[in-house]
């Protein structure tokens, strides 16, 4: 394979269709948003005819980074040297800045029931309600830092450290700020761990799964501070 040293900072580069959409279809917060949940929080087997509606997914995710950039967000990614063909990618919000639902309703989330249905949208705006009041208990007591939004490497090249060289590319970028993020997967937070992220504890999601919260780049002082939010777990 093609050694992979390529970082630069994007605006608009092919990686929804490669890397973006692929990784949001086996991500918790799509599966909830598409399917809900049964009587017993367990997720619906059955799922939509999800390669029919893939052309919607790619302007849905080219009208989210119209959203990110609009605010300030900036979109990184390791591209592959001989092609340029982008295979991992990292979205960061900068600290302070929030994304409005009005934004992204009006960037084309009004859409979303024409193809999955009114109680997806209902379901998106419920999730998206959650993690923001989650995030500001963060806030309220750290203060405000970088997001890192979305971090999702291309399917066919994952398990090969695409995701840990590239964040390491964006910490080194952002000059060890603080940074905070959320994730459904503990694949994904054993490598935030090994990359020097400090969890801060996790909560069971309205999507039947465990929402990790984790930051980097805060100091010792600061994180003796974090008292545990009320419902929050943090493992020992």
């Amino acid at each position: 394979m093609n050694e992979l040293t390529s970082f630069a900072e994007v605006e608009a580069i092919n990686i929804i269709d490669k890397v973006l959409v692929p990784a949001f279809l086996n991500y918790d917060a799509f599966n909830f948003i598409v399917n809900g949940l049964d009587a017993n929080g367990r997720l619906f087997e059955e799922a939509p005819d999800i390669e029919a509606n893939r052309s919607f997914l790619c302007w849905m995710f080219n009208k989210y980074l119209a959203s990110m950039t609009s605010v300030g967000g900036k979109v990184y990614c390791l591209k592959d040297s001989d092609d340029g063909v982008a295979l991992a990618a990292s979205i960061v919000l900068p600290a302070g800045v929030n994304v409005p639902l009005t934004t992204m309703i009006w960037h084309g989330l009004w859409q979303l029931p024409f193809y999955f249905g009114v109680r997806a949208l209902v379901r998106t705006i419920k999730l998206l309600d959650e993690i923001e009041e989650l995030e500001n208990k963060i806030k309220g007591q750290l203060g405000v830092m970088h997001l890192e939004d979305y971090l999702a490497v291309e399917p066919s090249v994952q398990g090969k450290g695409l995701g840990s060289k590239l964040l390491k590319a964006v910490l080194e970028k952002y000059n060890d700020q603080p940074l905070f993020l959320n994730t459904y997967s503990e694949g994904a937070q054993r490598l935030y761990l090994r990359l020097g992220f400090v969890e801060l504890g996790y909560v069971r999601s309205m999507t039947g799964t465990d929402l990790h919260f984790l930051v980097y780049g805060l100091s010792e002082k600061k994180l003796k501070c974090w008292l545990l939010p009320e419902g929050w777990k943090k493992d020992n």
